[in-house]
């Protein structure tokens, strides 16, 4: 841990939007790389949105499982000298191990690098963030090297083999069933495990938990239900819209405004929805209805309406 009691001190000394700097790439590695796949998807590369999103949405699963599994304690638990930074203690509870920050950073910007690395600048930007994600979860004292080394793993590991495996399933809607039955089967099996194991159960010398298992089960609920909904919303995709990448600059941009204010829109709905149910049920569902609406629901309706106007275009 001395390691991180060195960069603590490095964090304590720099100006203060340093720190500021590193937590909001942090941060914006879980919040705004989804919506970046999800634009990929609708507007500029559609093959590249959906391999992707698997990627992510496996790397995401497996790694929120794996702290369940692991139930490795954060570095302030394990040793009193580390503080977390202020700005990074909100997103920074529960388990440490793997990161699951530096996953994600591996599954989309690891598929952007696999897919456009040859374009110096997407290699430099996207090598650069897989370096920075990881070290400022060091930095901000949410993380040891190897919960971000194994995490960073973990996320390009599934570009490796999710990136394949979205190819294979995307070659025909039989492809995309079994994709879709064995997502699901993954979820179920994983979540059965969540709830059966055994949890640490270590207090605090107030007497109060560490870690209380029911505050971190609800992450692996998250996680199987983007699953779940990728994974019941893109065969139907395939099968009842099969939608085409806009033909003009302007038709994408519209596109890629328009399905972030549903994302958002949807987002908010679910959890004024998800209110009246439990923590686990409503993480599920709100994730599951958001990705099933992006993924299939979205498409349809806007390739609905590129249809009627192509179709007045050709009346007049």
């Amino acid at each position: 841990m001395d390691y991180l009691v060195v960069l603590q001190n490095l964090r304590e000394s720099l100006p203060q939007w340093i720190t500021a700097a590193l937590a909001f790439i942090s941060e914006a590695t879980l919040y705004v790389l989804p919506v970046v796949v999800a634009v990929f998807y609708w507007c500029i590369d559609k093959n590249f949105g959906e391999s992707a999103m698997i990627s992510l949405s496996l790397g995401n699963l497996v790694s929120n499982f794996l702290k369940n599994i692991f139930c490795v304690y954060r570095p302030w638990v394990r040793d009193p000298r580390i503080h977390v930074a202020e700005a990074a203690k909100s997103g920074a509870g529960g388990y440490s191990f793997p990161s699951g920050h530096s996953a994600a950073a591996g599954s989309v910007y690891g598929s952007i690098l696999e897919r456009y690395g040859k374009k110096t600048w997407v290699k430099v930007f996207c090598i650069a963030m897989l370096i920075l994600v990881p070290f400022s979860r060091m930095f901000l004292g949410c993380h040891t090297i190897w919960d971000v080394a194994f995490g960073m793993g973990l996320g390009l590991f599934s570009v490796t083999a999710g990136g394949p495996f979205a190819r294979w399933a995307d070659k025909s809607v039989k492809n995309a069933l079994i994709f879709s039955a064995l997502s699901l089967v993954l979820c179920a099996v994983l979540l059965a495990i969540t709830e059966m194991k055994a949890y640490p159960m270590d207090l605090t010398a107030e007497g109060m938990l560490l870690v209380d298992p029911e505050d971190m089960k609800p992450s692996v609920y998250s996680a199987a239900g983007i699953l779940c909904g990728w994974a019941v919303g893109w065969p139907l995709e395939k099968k009842l819209v099969d939608f085409d990448l806009p033909v003009s600059g302007k038709e994408a941009v519209l596109r890629g405004v328009c399905g972030v204010a549903v994302f958002l829109v949807v987002f908010l709905c679910m959890k004024r929805i998800g209110a009246g149910l439990s923590r686990k049920a409503d993480q599920f569902l709100r994730y599951f209805v958001l990705i099933f609406v992006l993924s299939v629901l979205y498409p349809a309706a806007f390739k609905a309406v590129s249809e009627r106007k192509f179709k007045k275009k050709s009346e007049a």
